[in-house]
């Protein structure tokens, strides 16, 4: 997908996504977001499963 000077996804995105034209999503969210999803754990489970288990 194309982002714009600013990082964010262009309305190709949105339209793609059916998201409504007048939001922007930055590409480091979208990568935040797989990265989460893309982990075993997310890193506060460790912490806390190491600390309370």
């Amino acid at each position: 997908m194309e982002v714009d000077k600013d990082g964010y996804f262009t309305s190709d995105f949105n339209e793609v996504a059916n998201i409504s034209s007048d939001i922007k999503i930055h590409s480091s969210t979208m990568e935040s977001i797989v990265r989460a999803k893309t982990q075993t754990k997310a890193p506060f489970y460790r912490f806390y499963e190491s600390r309370y288990s």
